[in-house]
């Protein structure tokens, strides 16, 4: 088995720090430590965090020598350039959505109250209703 070898092998790749891992992972560095040293494994649910954050599978990240099957020196390849300017427009977007959800939903509360008033002065009092 080598989980832990190839988690120090793939973070130091991945031009990570062991705390940056651990912020990642939400652990502390002790713990990204240990995994690494081969003291603890980590939990299914964190070795499949790994799998996303070094992009292999599982079975690569447990039973390959990750280490032996890349160049020395050589990095992992690259992920394409983030888009940073289409990630902001796009919440940009969803925050505009989303405010004009909220305003509908504050209109149709409103004309609901006013219903509930006209229609139902009882339950206009018992609930809070009146003006």
């Amino acid at each position: 088995m080598h989980l832990s070898n190839n988690i120090k092998t793939l973070r130091k790749r991945k031009g990570l720090t062991q705390e940056d891992l651990s912020k990642v992972l939400d652990k502390t560095k002790a713990t990204i430590s240990d995994y690494e040293k081969g003291k603890s494994t980590p939990p299914l649910e964190v070795a499949l965090q790994l799998c996303d954050i070094f992009n292999v599978d599982l079975n690569s990240l447990v039973n390959r020598d990750l280490e032996k099957e890349a160049p020395a020196g050589s990095k992992a390849p690259s992920s394409p350039p983030i888009d940073y300017r289409a990630q902001y427009e796009a919440l940009k977007k969803q925050v505009r959505t989303l405010e004009r959800v909220n305003h509908l939903q504050e209109q149709r509360l409103a004309d609901l109250e006013r219903m509930i008033r006209k229609h139902a002065p009882g339950l206009a009092r018992e609930i809070g209703l009146e003006k």
